[in-house]
């Protein structure tokens, strides 16, 4: 879709904030110019698909499971027609690029939330993006100051992990947290296919367990300095490991 585009696991900083943008970049931005091949692009494309082949949606292995306080648009629901197909693309889409006329997110977890484009662009623009005019409705970065979060400093991983980072490559116990890590990530990324394989909702708990103990040793990762003396510090890889 967009082989210039280099996707990269890093901790946050300018750069990341601004492949994270491009990542969620509009096709028609309220507040940024330009012409790009977009997600919204890939997410069409799969929709017309799903038109294509309507006759095959029956509603089988599909799973209803509560998710409403993370905001809203975000239940699991059963896709068993091509209309709540539309329904669940657009409110990803949305979400994550608001509409051709608002940079807002129309499911948000909070009221007045912006979709993910604009919250990325903001922090890389180190300004709130606020409404100029009404009539016609006019967007600029030209708020308050969006200073960055507090972060630890993680530095950017290897192709293939910390054991291809020379220098940086992992001591024992380093690794032993990496190693976590990415068993809680294998195991989630089997739990959820257990589900879609079955469509058995219970199946779902395990792999939001194991999303738990990923944020722990993630937690511990970004403690641990690397070795090559910049300040920065490692990160999850999130590598899959067979069972």
């Amino acid at each position: 879709m967009r082989p210039e585009l280099i996707v990269f696991l890093e901790g946050l900083t300018k750069d990341s904030v601004e492949m994270f943008s491009e990542i969620e970049r509009p096709d028609r931005p309220v507040a940024q110019f330009g012409t790009f091949t977009t997600i919204g692009a890939f997410y069409t494309a799969i929709e017309e698909a799903f038109e294509s082949h309507q006759h095959l949606i029956n509603g089988d292995r599909q799973i209803d499971f509560s998710l409403e306080s993370h905001g809203q648009g975000n239940k699991i629901v059963p896709l068993d027609s091509i209309e709540k197909v539309r329904a669940a693309i657009e409110i990803i889409k949305e979400q994550g690029e608001g509409t051709s006329a608002s940079p807002e997110n129309p499911f948000p977890g909070k009221p007045g939330e912006l979709a993910h484009f604009y919250v990325f662009r903001e922090m890389f623009r180190g300004k709130k993006l606020i409404k100029m005019s009404e009539n016609p409705a006019v967007w600029d970065f030209k708020g308050d100051d969006v200073p960055l979060p507090p972060a630890f400093p993680m530095g950017r991983v290897p192709e293939g992990g910390w054991a291809n980072g020379g220098l940086n490559a992992p001591a024992p116990e380093v690794q032993q947290v990496l190693a976590a890590f990415n068993t809680h990530f294998s195991e989630m990324l089997r739990a959820l296919q257990a589900a879609w394989l079955t469509g058995d909702s219970d199946t779902l708990f395990p792999a939001i367990g194991h999303m738990g103990g990923m944020r722990t040793e993630a937690r511990k990762l970004v403690q641990l300095e690397l070795p090559d003396g910049s300040g920065k510090t490692y990160g999850p890889e999130f590598l899959y490991v067979e069972e």
